[in-house]
């Protein structure tokens, strides 16, 4: 299961910044981080900066700070996540889920509300096994019955606040 720090937190960094980013890939996790559009470059930031464009929510696996602004300053326009090859919508209903599914998408389930069952994960991966990441306030902070239900489901990954928390339940659970 991938274990994806949001906005690379639960490293001691300032969230979405790359230096929390780095922390969170130096540890072994993807770092998702919210990438606004500005002339001229890009801006990570939670919040619109004056003159921002559309936002990117980017999952990053690079390895260093350097290929992150890089790729960060490659950006040029509007972009949907990726995991590999899969493209990934945002959804927060189950009618939004299987309309992903049905389009050939991954799915980010962005508010966690325990509507996801294990034959919608069963479904995604029956279609050329389309991913399925979680999200949500539900289980940013530390929540092991949820976590444990997610991993129990088949989820593919869980964007959390506390990521180092998450692996040592796992790990010490031996599901990892």
């Amino acid at each position: 299961m991938l274990i994806i720090s949001h906005r690379g937190n639960g490293f001691g960094f300032p969230e979405n910044t790359v230096e929390a980013a780095c922390a969170a890939m130096d540890a072994g996790f993807l770092a998702e981080v919210d990438v606004w559009l500005r002339r001229g470059g890009a801006v990570i930031s939670h919040d619109k900066p004056v003159g921002g464009e559309p936002m990117i929510d980017l999952l990053y696996s690079a390895r260093s700070q350097d290929a992150l602004i890089e790729h960060i300053k490659a950006l040029r326009s509007f972009s949907v996540r990726r995991l590999g090859e899969k493209t990934l919508g945002e959804c927060d209903t189950a009618a939004e889920f299987h309309d992903l599914i049905d389009c050939g998408r991954g799915v980010v389930v962005t508010d966690d509300k325990e509507w996801l069952t294990a034959e919608m994960v069963q479904r995604a991966h029956a279609e050329s096994w389309l991913p399925v990441l979680v999200a949500g306030h539900n289980i940013f902070q530390r929540n092991e019955r949820r976590w444990l239900e997610l991993y129990r489901m088949g989820v593919d990954g869980i964007m959390t606040d506390v990521p180092l928390e998450l692996r040592r339940f796992l790990y010490d659970r031996a599901l990892a």
